[in-house]
């Protein structure tokens, strides 16, 4: 038996759960099992891992409750899903996107996961990791080094980069590192758990599609207005698809060279990510730093979920007249004392017919907060120095929309300082309106749609 190899010192909490398909090799999954606890780690095995109704694992509602053991279950830092299949997109509508942003559980996989991580990073601005499966790629006979190698040393660390070779334009670029399976992305089109990325980087990957769908699929994608938004389009391993006599040269070089042609943005291809052994763990909603000089590509990410970091915060709704005190002194703190906001500013007269958020350490201590106007304006977003990059931002903006959304909003608006966009970016917010001052600092109102 092959260990797999996390990264010096780093050892998971792992919980093994199956979202959409059954387990249809068992014996992979044993394998998996054995190979992550001959690492060290400490793997909880979900029921959903041996359980087959239909072509899933379990019936819909079974499923949801195992992705919220997966969130709920304090042994377990990383989700890793066993396979793909289908059934992500059956519990989108019923998943409460908030309570897994608090949980602060990671959560791994690749196909049809997509739909789960381009939901999560639309509701939440949840960093999740495309990246290697337990049957498939914990199971496999003899798992790929490059793949489980890349995976722990992505997890293992705050920030990563890896250097491969990409065919295409010389390009330098950054933004939100977003995608995955093509059918999913184009699936989710037009609904409200595909994010709005602007400036962002699009990876995509594929198996069973012939060329001609797959060029389908991206002009849908160019045609809903996604391609013109990102910066680059990194295409990975499309395979498991057949030419015939009728495709008369049509081949999958042949659909690149016209989708090229056909849209304004740089496509790079020959990522080293898809239905294949070796493949990347790439973080979905994290940001990425690419620069490609005559195929030569270093990709470098950053802004992602980091491991060793505890379940030790929660985020709760404040009332004013009780939790003024915790509310002040952040506000205080962040704004007044940090960035010089005037008092007279900073305390407008509007709190008390506000919707106050408050997130609290573990022993109860104020660490961030935020308001909703009741006319769905978001605002006085502030985390202590100590606890930024920990996720509690996104947690309290989580929190903020899905109040926004119960309360019967279509749409949600803020002012962002300049300095913030691409965190608000990653959330869905769109800019719109030019730069304005605002207390001595640039900001830039942005809004995003609840549908």
């Amino acid at each position: 038996m092959t260990a797999v190899p996390p990264a010096p010192g780093c050892r998971w909490g792992i919980g093994l759960y199956a979202p959409a398909g059954f387990a249809t090799e068992p014996a992979a999954v044993g394998r998996a099992i054995a190979r992550l606890e001959a690492a060290g780690h400490r793997v909880t095995v979900d029921p959903t891992c041996g359980t087959r109704w239909q072509r899933f694992s379990a019936t819909d509602d079974e499923r949801l409750a195992a992705v919220m053991r997966m969130a709920e279950d304090p042994a377990v830092e990383l989700a890793i899903a066993v396979r793909g299949g289908y059934g992500w997109s059956r519990l989108l509508d019923r998943l409460d996107f908030a309570a897994l942003a608090r949980s602060r559980t990671r959560w791994l996989g690749h196909s049809d996961f997509t739909a789960f991580q381009l939901a999560a990073l639309a509701h939440a601005g949840m960093a999740t990791f495309a990246g290697p499966m337990a049957a498939y790629d914990f199971g496999a006979g003899t798992p790929s080094a490059f793949t489980l190698d890349h995976c722990w040393r992505l997890l293992g660390a705050e920030r990563d980069a890896v250097a491969c070779t990409l065919d295409g334009p010389d390009i330098a670029c950054a933004g939100t590192l977003w995608g995955g399976n093509l059918a999913l992305v184009a699936h989710l089109v037009g609904t409200p758990h595909l994010p709005q990325v602007e400036g962002g980087i699009l990876f995509l990957e594929d198996i069973g599609e012939h060329p001609y769908r797959i060029e389908r699929m991206l002009y849908q994608l160019g045609f809903a207005g996604v391609l013109r938004r990102q910066r680059a389009v990194l295409l990975g391993t499309f395979n498991g698809f057949d030419l015939t006599p009728n495709d008369g040269g049509y081949d999958f070089a042949a659909m690149v060279e016209a989708v090229r042609a056909r849209w304004n943005v740089p496509f790079l291809t020959g990522l080293p990510f898809g239905h294949c052994p070796d493949k990347l763990t790439l973080p979905v909603g994290g940001r990425c730093a690419l620069t490609v000089r005559a195929g030569a590509a270093e990709l470098a990410f950053s802004e992602y979920a980091v491991a060793g970091v505890p379940h030790d915060f929660r985020v709760r709704l404040a009332e004013w007249p009780g939790d003024q005190p915790a509310l002040r002194t952040i506000r205080h703190a962040v704004f007044v004392t940090e960035q010089h906001v005037p008092e007279d500013l900073e305390w407008d007269g509007s709190d008390g017919v506000c919707r106050h958020a408050l997130a609290e350490d573990a022993q109860g201590n104020a660490i961030g907060c935020g308001r909703l106007l009741p006319d769905g304006h978001i605002g006085r977003m502030a985390v202590l120095p100590a606890w930024r990059g920990r996720g509690v931002g996104s947690a309290l903006l989580a929190t903020l929309v899905d109040l926004a959304r119960e309360m019967g909003h279509r749409r949600v608006a803020l002012n962002a300082q300049t300095g913030a966009l691409p965190f608000y970016a990653r959330h869905g917010f769109v800019p719109c309106g030019a730069e304005f001052e605002e207390a001595g600092i640039a900001h830039r109102a942005m809004e995003r749609a609840l549908r």
